[in-house]
């Protein structure tokens, strides 16, 4: 799926949540970012593998947004990357470090005329390396095992291998190979994304904290992934912050939040 954005406003600096996402980054604007927070931040090149990141990271857009991207799903990630998901988690990558074959595709891309021309080179470049035979492969497995995971984040490792049909033993199996992380973790970033989400839309902590124990353990969570508490998150969406799975720091500033 590609999502797309281009847009003039004046640079600003975002802490980003943690999310067990892996897109095709395609900076055609001025885009820096780094794995960890408070470290400076590095430009981000033309083409760049955005890898899964189990903590916040730092993000920043200077005044010129040209840019899109291209989600990948883990089955996506083995089709066109040629690696699991587990060898991109926690930092970013050059695309063409990461898929040699891409090479030629980054200077396609400089090359070409306009933002639809981008688009559609990208989008014809990962179609033609898409294997639906290989949907009942082992990586396969994984794709449904981590949509039903971040579907129903509540359920037990025992009860996803169920709706699978495969045993326990091999779904941690696959989801350590893959992810380079238990089941249990993704399903704890899965609860955490919901939380955040329901926090966003409702403004209800009682709602936010339906998938956890009790609000304590909500906001531990929050400190873990977000570091940040569950309120402070609702006073800085209440001031306007315009991205959804982050936060701004100029309003955290006004609003004398610390976030380092």
């Amino acid at each position: 799926m590609a999502i797309q954005r281009r847009a003039c406003a004046p640079p600003t600096r975002y802490r980003i949540f943690p999310n067990m996402n892996c897109e095709i980054f395609v900076n055609c604007g001025e885009h820096f970012t780094n794995a960890r927070c408070g470290d400076p931040l590095r430009r981000l090149p033309l083409a760049s593998v955005l890898g899964p990141r189990t903590g916040a990271y730092d993000h920043a857009t200077s005044a010129r947004s040209d840019w899109f991207l291209l989600q990948l799903t883990p089955l996506g990630v083995r089709d066109l990357l040629g690696c699991p998901l587990a060898a991109l988690v926690g930092a970013d990558h050059d695309l063409a470090a990461v898929a040699p074959s891409a090479a030629a595709l980054a200077e396609q891309i400089a090359a070409a005329p306009d933002f639809a021309a981008r688009l559609r080179l990208v989008e014809d470049w990962a179609m033609a390396r898409l294997d639906p035979a290989s949907t009942g492969s082992r990586p396969g497995i994984l794709s449904q095992a981590h949509a039903a995971m971040l579907a129903r984040p509540a359920l037990s490792v025992g009860a996803i291998a169920a709706r699978l049909d495969i045993g326990a033993r091999q779904l941690r199996s696959i989801v350590r190979d893959e992810f380079g992380m238990s089941p249990k973790s993704l399903l704890g970033h899965a609860r955490f994304e919901h939380a955040w989400s329901t926090l966003f839309r409702t403004g209800s902590i009682n709602q936010a904290s339906a998938l956890f124990a009790d609000q304590a353990h909500l906001t531990r969570a929050f400190q873990r992934y977000g570091q940040l508490t569950p309120n402070q998150y609702r006073r800085l969406k209440a001031s306007g912050d315009p991205i959804r799975n982050g936060v701004d720091r100029s309003i955290a500033d006004r609003l004398g939040i610390a976030l380092d």
